[in-house]
């Protein structure tokens, strides 16, 4: 692929499905990802993560200086839903960002830390067999 046309049209090809709706008329990220979410907010740690962190509320007035970018699986639950991830990764970074946020801010060891590490492994497990199917490769970036 010495022409640079060419490779553009390999792009094209490879890439064409990327955020496009399935059968059901989803987005191929929800459709493989919203079912994952809902399975971590359904455990029994998965309300913790559920909505925004309320500094006040909890009385760590600290928080956004430690925490720079808050995420909550409600807001990656809303925005699978409303299909704004075009790639599985960047709505796997978001899910990853909750439960970081929750070992930086109070600790591995602490008991939320652990419930964060907990849930951070079911979701690798399960985004991994999501990544290993080969229908996904293009939705991977």
């Amino acid at each position: 692929l010495d022409d640079p046309n060419e490779v553009l049209d390999v792009l094209k090809t490879d890439f064409i499905n990327i955020g496009e709706a399935d059968d059901s008329g989803v987005n191929s990220v929800t459709s493989q990802l919203l079912p994952i979410v809902q399975k971590i907010l359904d455990h029994q740690y998965g309300w913790l993560f559920k909505d925004p962190v309320d500094p006040v509320e909890l009385g760590i007035p600290d928080y956004f200086d430690v925490i720079k970018e808050p995420m909550d699986l409600g807001k990656v639950k809303e925005r699978l839903e409303s299909e704004y991830y075009t790639t599985i990764e960047s709505a796997a970074q978001d899910v990853k960002l909750v439960f970081e946020n929750a070992i930086k801010y109070n600790g591995e060891s602490s008991e939320v830390g652990c419930m964060a590490v907990q849930l951070m492994e079911i979701f690798d497990s399960e985004l991994n067999s999501v990544k290993s199917s080969p229908a996904n490769n293009a939705l991977l970036l």
